[in-house]
């Protein structure tokens, strides 16, 4: 048996995951935040968010990606490749799109608190937004229906809504998130026709597993959880009739 006492074995952070491909928080301590992503071709990250505090340096380790950049009017693009190394600076705005399949690994040189757009300049952002509210809106249109089959055929984006940082800390950003989620849901139920005594009975039986939950995959799978649940109780305890279809 071979004991290792000099190396210890770690798991990445966390794992998001959405149609354009996987990204794999490494860590954050102590090196700041370290990240390995790999991405579709085709995809667009960034919408010309940008870091008030934090510098970025990326590294593809396979693929191709252009990487455009502004700063006070003036824009510049680049297109890098296999090998390549290259570092973003604060409150420089930057945005990229793949051109190939990439795997690419990025070091930032602190915890990234948030990012920050104008979204006056963004349309990019705005249909990422838009996107996202759509999903909602279908998300909570197949649960007051109770149409199980529509869920599992909906875009894997609805599964992983939510996981943008918007907080330093991972977790909380995780549980904030279903809450508001378990809310929605609540309404989608309502909308469905479901007495408030079933839906308040399954909201906090929710609200408590999530103030319990202790990993991101633990946060993933509750949602899940939470969708497919209140999905079966409008199915079941709906004053309305619904098909499956």
């Amino acid at each position: 048996m071979i004991i290792v006492e000099l190396i210890r074995i770690l798991k990445p952070d966390f794992m998001f995951e959405d149609e354009r491909g996987v990204l794999f928080q490494i860590t954050h301590e102590p090196f700041g935040q370290t990240n390995a992503v790999f991405t579709k071709k085709g995809a667009v990250r960034g919408g010309y968010h940008y870091h008030k505090e934090t510098k970025e340096a990326f590294f593809v380790i396979s693929g191709k990606v252009n990487v455009s950049v502004k700063l006070s009017g003036k824009k510049e693009e680049h297109i890098f490749g296999s090998g390549d190394m290259f570092l973003i600076d604060e409150n420089v705005r930057h945005t990229f799109e793949y051109l190939e399949d990439i795997f690419t690994d990025d070091v930032s040189t602190e915890l990234i608190p948030s990012a920050y757009t104008d979204t006056a300049e963004t349309p990019l952002h705005l249909r990422l937004l838009e996107r996202h509210y759509a999903s909602e809106g279908e998300l909570m249109h197949a649960v007051s229906q109770g149409k199980l089959l529509e869920l599992s055929t909906l875009n894997s984006a609805i599964y992983t809504q939510g996981t943008e940082q918007r907080l330093p800390d991972t977790m909380r950003n995780r549980m904030n998130y279903l809450i508001i989620l378990n809310t929605l849901l609540r309404k989608a139920a309502e909308q469905g026709g479901v007495h408030p005594l079933h839906i308040d009975r399954l909201s906090s039986q929710f609200a408590i597993k999530i103030e319990r939950i202790t990993s991101i995959n633990a946060s993933i799978d509750l949602q899940k959880s939470m969708i497919h649940k209140y999905c079966l109780l409008v199915r079941n305890h709906s004053l309305k009739q619904y098909s499956s279809i």
